[in-house]
């Protein structure tokens, strides 16, 4: 029996015992597809092979890198169980193992997820976009939406393509991930996880991504060498820790891998955010600046009472003598209130210290 369906077949009878008569071929005929029976998805870098059914997907080569977010050519057959185009039309509705590309968000307007494509004689074509990074790939699968009339199948046999990989596009934003979190490509944040609780004085790494618009971490390769260049610098956001150390507080980005880690000592206890600009001048228009995730600050071990009267106020974070104002003039005889705080040893207030015994004296010898 035949499997490719063609025009201009012949048919050869070849004698095979001596004394050899000559071959007699057939007058050329056509060759029909069977009834349809299945869906074919063709992804941009692969190459049909009607009439092979020993191939799972009816395809040789492999599928070529999508850009994130760039509408992937793709080409959906019905065909018979041999991969032969029929003539049959159907509605088909295409989906992705892509965790972020549905059309209802995050990134409405970009993701097409479920896609709807009406195949009329056999024959669809479209753009399918991919949002997240992934060198393994996701697939797209189609599924038939008619009913069918007989001797076609009810629905035709659905189709999972091979994994497409994805790329990033241009580098357009930075996100800034601090202790506890991950970078999540593709998500709307471009981060997961739950930032831990740091303690003042203590260093932490702060970690800054180059990206694309969809938080896909761009990297060299496969990008262009020096397409995602460029100098970072954060900085504390409206000073809420004036006593922060950051060792180097300019870096440049690790093209190999789209990151720069910089070293930060918070100080004041508190929260704080902390944000990340890109400094590059060649840059012209900056990639989209980044603020972290809330950073809460705890204070470190109690080291000493911070002894406050009346018109002065703490000063949390600032080290000795921790705390700002000029005590009132009091009147003599007349009472008034001490306030005694046990602080770490940068003057933050330490809530959780175990209760302590406090006496307070004066240089007044007839105080009372």
């Amino acid at each position: 029996s035949l499997r490719l369906a063609q025009s201009g077949v012949i048919i050869t009878a070849t004698d095979l015992d001596p004394p050899y008569l000559s071959l007699g071929n057939s007058t050329s005929f056509q060759a029909a597809p069977s009834t349809a029976a299945r869906i074919q998805v063709i992804v941009d870098g692969e190459t049909a092979e009607p009439g092979n059914f020993t191939l799972a997907r009816g395809v040789v080569n492999s599928p070529n890198p999508a850009q994130a977010g760039i509408g992937i050519p793709i080409e959906i057959r019905i065909t018979d169980n041999f991969w032969n185009i029929t003539n049959s039309s159907s509605s088909i509705r295409v989906t992705s193992s892509d965790p972020f590309d549905q059309s209802t968000g995050p990134w409405v307007g970009w993701g097409e997820d479920p896609k709807d494509v009406v195949v009329n004689n056999g024959v669809g074509n479209f753009t399918f976009p991919l949002i997240t990074l992934s060198t393994t790939g996701w697939t797209l699968t189609a599924e038939d939406q008619d009913n069918n009339a007989a001797p076609d199948p009810l629905t035709y046999l659905s189709f999972t393509s091979t994994n497409i990989a994805v790329e990033a596009g241009t580098p357009q934003k930075l996100v800034t991930i601090l202790p506890g979190e991950q970078i999540d490509q593709g998500a709307p944040t471009g981060k997961t996880g739950t930032v831990d609780v740091s303690t003042a004085g203590m260093e932490i790494d702060v970690n800054v991504y180059v990206t694309d618009f969809f938080h896909n971490i761009v990297t060299v390769p496969p990008a262009l060498g020096g397409s995602n260049a460029g100098d970072v610098q954060i900085s504390i956001e409206n000073n809420t820790d004036p006593y922060a150390q950051i060792s180097i507080a300019k870096k440049s980005i690790t093209e190999a891998t789209g990151l720069v880690v910089f070293q930060l000592t918070p100080i004041k206890a508190g929260t704080h955010t902390i944000a990340a600009d890109d400094v590059t001048p060649a840059h012209g228009v900056p990639w989209t600046r980044s603020l972290s995730s809330e950073l809460t600050v705890q204070p470190n071990d109690a080291k000493h009472l911070l002894t406050l009267m009346p018109g002065e106020n703490p000063l949390p974070g600032s080290g000795a003598p921790g705390k700002f104002g000029s005590p009132q003039q009091q009147v003599s005889g007349a009472s008034f209130t001490v306030t005694v705080q046990v602080v770490d040893d940068y003057y933050n207030f330490q809530p959780t210290h175990p209760d302590e015994r406090v006496r307070i004296d004066t240089s007044d010898s007839y105080d009372i």
